[in-house]
Parts: structure tokens; sequence; C-alpha cells
């Protein structure tokens, strides 16, 4: 019964997903809202940074660059975390809505769900080097996102839960709130390091607020547009919007990397042509010395050989 009461479910929803009209308006939908998000971030990152005046023209186009694609980059890694985040939650309750497990999902949903959360941990480190590698995080920035995704899931459904008055997602924000603590209590935890996480947390925060707008705007235009079904829960809509997300980052990811990594070879081309013309201006300076020297001591010794014959006429 539960077989076909699936299949009966999938043939009634299939067809309305695959609605060309509904993709089209979800894609423009991502499309805007990482867009206006990358820009944000590419015109903050060519203020913010801002290079030594006595460093090469050259190094300067680097490090806005650098600093650009950091943002960009630890942006991208959010969004990534959330969707595989809200994922596997929302394989979660749907496993609950179709009721596949029966009385073995009674007795031990909670730890299905713990061992959920673990897999969507493991399953985000593999999709980080796969699907969209991001090169220019810094050690300690890649799980600082990690940690602003589980703030961006708790925020999600804490929302559900006192605006909707859905007390289902409990256990969820439960994990959650779990796997914060243990980002900041471990037995090698210092005072220090819990400052420093903090800190680079609170920097980060911006980001997160993008990220929650994003959700917002896709899942907004979503539900208004009769594409997400309401009924199917609130999770699994926020999962499929977050996929049109991804593949628009996923676009722009591949395009600006080809971009960049033009520019990294122009700069590398133009870095040593100036270190060979650097060369060559030293090695013609220190030819003129040689030269000035030998004409001084030549100079030295027809003194010293006018002086003796004068000596010896003497």
């Amino acid at each position: 019964m539960h077989s076909v009461k699936i299949m009966a479910d999938l043939a009634e929803y299939l067809p309305h997903y695959l609605q060309l009209r509904g993709i089209v308006i979800m894609f423009a939908t991502a499309f805007v809202a990482v867009f206006i998000c990358v820009c944000i971030l590419t015109a903050f990152g060519l203020k913010s940074s801002v290079p030594d005046e006595k460093l090469p023209a050259q190094m300067k186009s680097d490090l806005r660059r650098y600093s650009v694609r950091s943002l960009v980059e630890r942006y991208f890694e959010l969004m990534v975390s959330g969707t595989i985040f809200l994922l596997f939650t929302s394989a979660y309750f749907m496993i609950t809505y179709f009721g596949v497990a029966g009385e073995l999902w009674d007795k031990y949903s909670s730890f299905i769900l713990l061992g959920l959360i673990v897999m969507a941990v493991i399953f985000n480190a593999w999709f980080d080097k796969k699907l969209i590698p991001l090169e220019v995080l810094r050690p300690g920035e890649r799980e600082i996102m990690h940690l602003i995704a589980i703030l961006y899931m708790l925020v999600i459904f804490a929302y559900i839960k006192f605006v909707y008055q859905n007390n289902n997602y409990d256990s969820i924000i439960q994990y959650f709130i779990l796997l914060i603590i243990g980002r900041f209590v471990g037995f090698d935890t210092t005072i220090g390091g819990i400052r420093k996480t903090l800190t680079m947390a609170v920097k980060n925060l911006p980001l997160l607020a993008m990220a929650l707008s994003g959700t917002g705007l896709i899942a907004l235009v979503g539900f208004k547009s009769g594409y997400l079904i309401v009924q199917n829960g609130v999770v699994w809509n926020l999962f499929l919007g977050q996929l049109f997300l991804v593949v628009i980052m996923y676009i722009i990811h591949k395009i600006r990397n080809r971009a960049w990594a033009q520019a990294e070879r122009e700069s590398r081309k133009k870095a040593h042509k100036a270190a060979q013309q650097q060369a060559r201006e030293d090695r013609m300076q220190s030819r003129r010395k040689q030269n000035h020297s030998g004409r001084g001591k030549e100079s030295s010794q027809l003194k010293d050989l006018g002086y003796d014959q004068f000596k010896e006429l003497k």
C-alpha cells in the first residue's frame, strides 16, 4: 500500500514540477537573486581591499581580485551548505510524509535524523571539491561558513516554528543547536579559540543576511506563482528553490573562474616580463659600474706611472 501511495503521489506532482513556465520563472528569480548578491560582494570587495599605494600596479590588481573572489566563494559555500542541510532534512520529512519506514521509523526516527545530518556534513565536504571547487578560502573560513550555514538553518526553522506555529521541527532545531555548541566546546577548546571563532562568525553575518534574502525571494516567487506546493511541506519547497539557486551559482562560478584564470595568467605574464626587464636593467647597471671601476683603476695607474717617470727625470 505504501509503494502504491508513493507512486501515485509522484505521478501527481512530477508533471507539475517539470512545467516549463514554472522552471523559467524559478531560474529567472534565482539568477536575479544570485546576480545581485555577486554584484554587491564584488563592489564591496573592490572597495574594502585598498592596497598600499607603494605596491606595484599588478600586485594591487591581484589583491583586489583575491578580495572579491574570497567574498563570492564564502557566499557560495554558505548557500551550498544550506542547500545540503535542506536536502537531508527534507528527506527526513518526506519519509515521514510518505510513511515509508513504519514502526522502525517510529522507534528510531531521532537516530535516523542524526544520521542524515552527519551524512549532510560528509556530503558537503565532497560537494565542495567536486561540483563547485572553492580555491581561495583560507584555513578556517570553510568551517566558519559551515557554522553560518547551521545558523541559516536555525533561522529558517525558527521562522517556521513561531510564524506558522508549527512544532514539527523542534527535534531538528535541537540537533542544530547542539552542532553549534559542539563547534565551540571541546576538549582542546580555548578562550582565545572561541573568541576568534565568534569574531570570524560576526564578520560573515552579512553573508547570512544575503543567503536568507535569496532564499526568501525564491520561496516568495515560487509560492506566488504556484510552482511550489504548500502541502508538500515548507522544507521540501525551500530545498527545491535552493536547487535553482545552486544551478545558477554553478554557472556563474564556472564563468567567473575562467575570467579569473585568464586574469591570473596575464598577471603572471606581466610579472615575468617585468622581472626580465628588471634583470636586464640590473645587468646593464652592473656592467656600467664595472666599466667605471675599470676606468678608475686605469687612470690611477697612469697617474702612478707619470709620477714615477717624473721622479726618474728629476
